[in-house]
């Protein structure tokens, strides 16, 4: 309700502030050649999961070594002790975030992650929606109560109320919220916004 999201429309209609772009993966390997802060997306198996305290009082951060054909890098998240409930060892992961080096070790700070297996891509390994968000309201719940309106609730906006002529080209605007959302390319992004500025 903070968000101004009552109803399932306005889940629907609550358009992401930006995108971040994860799709390209890198092998594990290839992690110390490159430079810091860039942007990275690797899959790997959890070989061992470890809560430290740190400096700051009161935060802990939660560390998974990740490991593929006898690469290793560190993917690391502060604050968040959740994580060592999501994820075990022997899990197959995707992780995407902005690389650094500490002594040698390619390490990820806060990356989004998904397990290999668990449904479609919604958090890492993709196009990833970045929207506005409030205390207590994760990224990634929002962005799965958005997949299952989606998913639930899409079909009703089948058929189009406007007509192709009326599109003036453009997709349909099941098609256009869905794209807006998760879309499997800029131009399809693009498209899909055209459609909605259409409309309005």
């Amino acid at each position: 309700r903070r968000l101004g999201i009552e109803t399932v429309g306005d889940l629907l209609t609550t358009f992401p502030r930006r995108y971040e772009d994860l799709r390209e993966f890198s092998h594990i390997r290839d992690l110390p050649k490159l430079e810091p802060k860039t942007p990275v997306t690797v899959r790997g198996t959890v070989v061992s999961l470890r809560v430290e305290k740190t400096f700051r009082r009161r935060v802990q951060r939660t560390i998974a070594l990740l490991e593929r054909d006898g690469a290793e890098c560190e993917a690391i998240w502060f604050g968040r002790r959740f994580i060592e409930r999501q994820l075990k060892e022997g899990d197959q992961v995707v992780v995407s975030g902005k690389l650094k080096h500490y002594r040698y070790q390619p390490q990820l700070d806060n990356p989004e992650f998904q397990r290999v297996g668990d449904g479609e891509m919604l958090h890492a390994g993709r196009i990833v929606p970045v929207y506005g968000l409030t205390q207590g309201l994760t990224a990634k719940t929002l962005r799965r109560a958005i997949r299952a309106g989606l998913d639930q609730y899409g079909p009703l906006l089948e058929p189009d109320y406007l007509s192709p002529e009326l599109r003036a080209g453009g997709p349909s605007i099941r098609n256009a919220i869905t794209a807006a959302h998760y879309p499997d390319d800029f131009d399809q992004r693009d498209a899909a916004v055209r459609r909605l500025a259409h409309d309005e």
